[in-house]
């Protein structure tokens, strides 16, 4: 996509020094920053993870499938144990 440092921070909601930290090998990013990156590059998740290697392309369907189901009902029970506010996947 060819994105600048700065660009990716606007499409992202990530700062732009973390980017440069993350694409250095300084940090790692969080779940929640992965999904981000992954809307802001309007990639499929399924596809992520097929092309890094990590599912086989036969399994990615499936896998989207499950996988929402499984982080909505996440979701919602942490949000029912919080009283109504969002949970922070992040650390």
């Amino acid at each position: 996509m060819g994105l600048s440092l700065r660009d990716a921070s606007k499409l992202s909601g990530v700062s732009h020094t973390h980017i440069r930290d993350i694409e250095d090998g300084r940090s790692i990013p969080c779940f929640e920053m992965v999904m981000r990156f992954l809307k802001a590059y309007m990639v499929d998740i399924g596809e992520f993870l097929t092309e890094t290697g990590y599912m086989p392309p036969n399994e990615a369907g499936s896998f989207v499938l499950q996988f929402y189901s499984n982080m909505e009902n996440l979701v919602l029970r942490a949000r029912s144990e919080t009283e109504g506010s969002a949970p922070e996947f992040c650390f």
